[in-house]
């Protein structure tokens, strides 16, 4: 069981993810939408991986991406839009497109907690 991190604005799509997560037997961290919400659960609670919502309202998501980053804890990246995707520091980071199904996110886990195993 590891714990994941959501940060998404989208309300039904964090409580949809918020589900999922749940079960594949992992613990939910967040959700939240913000990036001080986030970094503040990040200085709290131990994160084993990460899911990120590029575009946070007027945010994004690059902030806690440098922090995840420093910590050496995975992350993906999620967005609706591909002109969304982060480029510079994070191009090798992994994403997912909306809309996206539970096995997209199923496997992105695997993908993302496979070292910790």
């Amino acid at each position: 069981m590891a714990n994941i991190l959501i940060v998404e604005d989208e309300p039904l799509i964090a409580m949809m993810l918020e589900e999922w997560i749940a079960d594949l037997g992992h613990m939910v961290v967040g959700p939240t939408a913000t990036v001080n919400e986030a970094v503040e659960l990040i200085n709290k609670d131990i994160i084993h991986a990460a899911l990120l919502d590029v575009r946070l309202r007027e945010h994004r998501s690059d902030e806690i991406a440098q922090i995840l980053t420093t910590l050496e804890v995975p992350f993906a990246f999620t967005t609706g839009d591909s002109s969304d995707i982060v480029s510079g520091d994070f191009a090798d980071r992994p994403y997912v497109t909306k809309p996206y199904g539970f096995e997209t996110i199923q496997s992105c886990l695997e993908s993302l907690l496979a070292p910790l195993n």
